[in-house]
């Protein structure tokens, strides 16, 4: 628990990821550029009635200008520099666009994506890109295990033998690195004093919103310590004063979702949550991947003078795959 406090302390000053960051974009427009290749990687337009996704070069493993691979076995084409992943980017995903005319994958002709956390001293595999024969598909990696990390990545051709080495080989195009991609939150609601904070509560999250990882968990901040709150969350958003705060999160047509027993306020005025993903026990919402739910604290402030119960600010979290 102290490490999970921590870590929210240090994110409460941090701003909420609203909408789609791109840390990394290449389309090999300009050729290979910077990245470092071995064997047989360079850049191309069509080639051998291989279209390419912009219109323009792709990053190609093959003899240059002819339609086989046949030559060296295996090479990397290694990006420029490593791109550092921001610890809040709990979605970070690689893609990029891919097209194979090879044995593909099937114990020879290997399509492989690795990453290095250690500027290339060492590499592990990410993914092999095998997929349809001569098509373009677009492949999507999960790089949220590697947040906080300065992340290397290399593309890798193994053909493992000279045998029928015949075909364009591997195209790469479009490679990207994003996180938000469609799983925002979204900080909302203006909270109230309370008699230990002048500026309110205020409520956050640690973990991630991957519904599958199940590591989803709510942190209030500034309540009142030796006091008990409670964690909801409902659909849709409202603004009304009630008790010593504003009510924030609309119970829409079911009612409000408790998440939980209600839990102690620490000495610090933090309080914590877990969350059993998909759907938390004893409340009517299932959280599921791509659904959108509004989360506040409840917690008492009989010390106030008022009607003695407050309410922290509100997240709105999209959830993701």
């Amino acid at each position: 628990m102290k490490t999970l406090l921590a870590l929210a302390l240090s994110l409460a000053a941090a701003p909420l990821a609203a909408g789609q960051t791109t840390l990394f974009h290449e389309t090999f427009s300009g050729g290979l550029g910077d990245w470092t290749s071995t064997g047989q990687w360079h850049a191309t337009g069509p080639l051998c009635g291989v279209y390419t996704p912009g219109g323009g070069q792709i990053a190609r493993w093959g003899q240059p200008g002819d339609c086989t691979f046949e030559g060296v076995l295996a090479g990397d084409l290694t990006m420029p520099e490593p791109v550092l992943i921001p610890l809040a980017a709990d979605d970070a995903r690689l893609r990029f666009w891919s097209y194979g005319e090879s044995e593909n994958c099937a114990g020879w002709d290997f399509h492989e994506v690795h990453t290095s956390i250690d500027g290339g001293a060492t590499w592990t595999l990410l993914a092999r890109a095998c997929g349809p024969m001569r098509e373009w598909f677009e492949q999507e990696h999960d790089l949220s295990a590697l947040r906080g990390e300065a992340v290397l990545l290399r593309f890798r051709f193994d053909a493992v033998d000279h045998k029928w080495n015949i075909g364009f080989g591997w195209g790469i195009d479009d490679v990207r690195i994003e996180y938000g991609t469609g799983c925002a939150v979204e900080r909302y609601c203006q909270p109230r004093p309370n008699t230990f904070a002048p500026a309110g509560a205020t409520i956050d999250y640690v973990g991630s919103r991957r519904v599958h990882e199940n590591d989803f968990t709510l942190v209030a901040a500034d309540a009142v310590p030796g006091q008990f709150g409670v964690f909801f969350y409902g659909p849709d958003p409202t603004s009304v004063v009630t008790g010593d705060g504003i009510l924030c999160v609309a119970p829409g047509a079911v009612g409000y979702a408790r998440i939980g027993a209600p839990v102690a306020i620490g000495a610090t005025g933090a309080a914590t949550q877990g969350l059993d993903l998909p759907s938390t026990l004893g409340t009517p919402y299932s959280i599921e991947a791509g659904s959108l739910w509004r989360f506040q604290f409840w917690f008492r402030d009989p010390a106030l003078g008022g009607l003695g119960w407050n309410y922290s600010d509100a997240i709105a979290v999209t959830f993701c795959p």
